[in-house]
């Protein structure tokens, strides 16, 4: 799996997972590759995925099983990672995240429920006016 360090700049790292791996083992392996992850716990880092937060508690399996959609395709596509974008997917500390939310992409984030059609999300800042449109 292609992701990037983010802390308003990318750093493209790669990584090596299963698909019945839980997000927070993931997060883990990741905190190994990076200097300013290492210290505190995973609990400290968040993965990012086409500005959806998700959970550590999730399998990677749950979004493939369940073909959880964005307007970008699977959330998760294992079975085609040639097509995937490493900004796709980001490795945030969430002491940055805390610091920059009201910024733009930060402000867009949200995090991961599974009742909602990601297909036809549109972005909006804290106020509700809509950023851009595709």
């Amino acid at each position: 799996m292609e992701f990037c360090y983010y802390d308003g700049t990318y750093s493209k790292s790669s990584l090596t997972i299963k698909k019945g791996d839980q997000v927070w083992l993931m997060l883990d392996r990741t905190r190994k590759g990076k200097k300013e992850f290492h210290r505190g716990t995973v609990d400290d880092i968040m993965l990012v995925k086409d500005n959806i937060i998700i959970p550590h508690y999730y399998e990677f399996y749950y979004f493939i099983v369940n073909k959880v959609q964005t307007k970008n395709g699977l959330l998760f596509d294992f079975d085609n990672p040639q097509g995937a974008d490493a900004k796709r997917t980001k490795v945030v500390h969430k002491s940055w995240y805390d610091k920059n939310k009201h910024i733009f992409p930060a402000s867009t984030w949200k995090e991961f429920d599974p009742e909602v059609d990601y297909t036809k999300q549109v972005l909006r800042d804290s106020a509700g006016f809509v950023y851009f449109q595709q």
